[in-house]
Order: C-alpha cells, then sequence, then structure tokens
C-alpha cells in the first residue's frame, strides 16, 4: 500500500506543479500523470481494501484536477513493447507473468486515453524506433512542435525529457 500511495502522491504533486508552472506562464510535461493511476489499479491491483481506498482517492483527484491541455499516449506493438522491457536489463522483468502484466498494461492504458478522450490527446506508434537515437525521436518531437507552436523548437537541445520529474520550458 505504500509504494501505491507514494506513486499517486508524486503523480499528483507533479501535476499540482505543473499546473502552478502553466499558471505562470510556463510549459510544463510530464511523463504520467494523475489519471494514469486509474489504469494501474485497475490493471495491476488484486481487489481488496487497498484497491478501493486508491479507487476512492483517483475519484477524488477528478474532482478537483483538471484534464491536462495536452496528452500524448505513446504506443507500441507487443514485440516492441516486450522487447524495450527486456532490454533494461532488469531482472524481475525477466519473468513471463512480470511481461505479460506490462503488456497487459499498455493495451488498457490505450484503450483508457481512447475511452476518456481528452482534448488534445495524440497517439503515436513508436514501434521500431529507439528513443536514444535522434533520427527516431525527431518525428516524435516534430509532432508535437507542430501542435504545440512553441517559440522554440522541442528538438532543441536545452529541452530534456526527464522521466517522473516535471520539465520548465520557459518560452520568451
Amino acid at each position: 500500500l505504500e509504494l501505491d500511495l507514494f506513486f499517486r502522491n508524486k503523480n499528483v504533486s507533479d501535476y499540482l506543479r505543473a499546473l502552478k508552472i502553466k499558471e505562470e506562464g510556463g510549459i510544463a510535461m510530464l511523463d504520467t500523470f494523475w489519471m494514469t493511476n486509474d489504469v494501474y489499479i485497475e490493471e495491476w491491483l488484486d481487489e481488496g481494501f487497498e484497491k478501493e481506498l486508491l479507487r476512492h482517492m483517483t475519484q477524488m483527484d477528478r474532482g478537483f484536477l483538471p484534464p491536462p491541455d495536452m496528452t500524448i499516449c505513446i504506443t507500441a506493438s507487443e514485440t516492441a513493447i516486450r522487447e524495450m522491457i527486456l532490454k533494461r536489463g532488469r531482472q524481475f522483468e525477466k519473468n513471463e507473468e512480470v511481461l505479460s502484466k506490462f503488456v497487459s498494461m499498455a493495451r488498457a492504458q490505450e484503450a483508457s486515453f481512447r475511452k476518456w478522450n481528452l482534448p488534445n490527446t495524440f497517439f503515436f506508434d513508436r514501434t521500431g524506433l529507439d528513443f536514444n537515437q535522434g533520427q527516431d525521436l525527431k518525428p516524435f518531437t516534430e509532432v508535437i512542435d507542430q501542435h504545440l507552436n512553441l517559440a522554440i523548437a522541442l528538438t532543441d537541445p536545452v529541452v530534456r525529457f526527464v522521466r517522473s520529474n516535471v520539465t520548465d520550458v520557459r518560452v520568451k
């Protein structure tokens, strides 16, 4: 339960920081946000007290947190998902049961984003792309650039996508 509450609180806290940055005229980017907790709760947790408690908390979050201005749902084929997970080299992820759960989570997340139909939601299939390679990352950032109309391009080396952090990009 502690770990689940930690990630829920982290997502909500990061989102509140992003809202503050936006309020101050900046742009904030997150790699996950508070609604992704819903998918995790439904797909990963067994029925019981913990699941009910977290469901209740996410319902409360919906009461005061607005949807993001833009959502990018990155998708991939099952084969690509498995390859990316195994490439990380984490021992516990080499288990077929864990791999299957991650694939199931990815499918559930995509289905949820399609169902939620949030404004400005884009789906990007990264099958066959390696985001550590500039030529593979460029099509992705170009799509974002087209829709954000920023004064600076996201392909600018100053901008960094950092997992689980809010990146403050100030446009002057």
